[in-house]
């Protein structure tokens, strides 16, 4: 009896086992598998031709209903529920600079200040205006934006220089955050008219 109730209880074991392994199996596939889903994928909204993928991601972020919509590239493999939306470029104009300082090397280490700098150039404003630079950089959405900063050195006086952003969404003048105004904002609640006017320069 012993002995038939051992080759019952082997028996089991290896069935189990048997169970296990082909749970466990995997089933390799081959490139010509998918073909049909990456050809979908590769020709979704963002990739149907290479040149509207580029303008759309150049594009970034696209203004709905003024707040941003942000895009990002399909990438095989990866997950949509975590990709990353919480960075974005933003472009925005430096003034108020000595004319003597309107250089792309100054302008990056300025740019720098408020994020990673993507690009720098000096642009003409007229024959009036003069020249101003032109910095675009990639922020975190949740982070202040910066109105400005001092600039001197050993030779030259103090200059607050002032940034003036483009196509921001809702943004709040007083904390400095965007997604909020100033009526909406956690922080504090106060009156427009008791906001700084040097925060207007943000928007331009």
């Amino acid at each position: 009896m012993k002995e038939i109730e051992h080759e019952i209880k082997e028996k089991n074991i290896r069935t189990r086992s048997n169970a296990i392994e082909e749970e466990e199996e995997i089933l390799e596939y081959e490139e010509e598998d998918i073909e049909e889903g990456v050809e979908k994928c590769n020709h979704s909204l963002v990739e149907k031709l290479e040149i509207d993928m580029r303008r759309v991601l150049k594009g970034n972020p696209w203004m709905f209903r003024n707040s941003w919509l942000l895009i990002r590239k399909w990438e095989r493999g990866a997950n949509p529920a975590e990709m990353n939306f919480s960075r974005t470029e933003i472009k925005f104009q430096i003034w108020n600079m000595p004319e003597h300082c309107k250089t792309t090397t100054l302008g990056r280490k300025i740019a720098a200040r408020v994020e990673e700098v993507m690009e720098c150039n000096v642009f003409s404003a007229g024959p009036r205006k003069g020249n101003f630079l032109k910095a675009s950089v990639m922020i975190k959405i949740e982070d202040p934006l910066k109105e400005g900063l001092n600039m001197g050195s050993k030779r030259d006086s103090l200059t607050k220089v002032e940034f003036k952003y483009k196509r921001l969404a809702t943004f709040c003048y007083f904390c400095g955050r965007i997604g909020h105004d100033v009526a909406n904002c956690e922080i504090t609640e106060v009156e427009e008219e008791h906001i700084s006017s040097s925060k207007k320069v943000l928007g331009a």
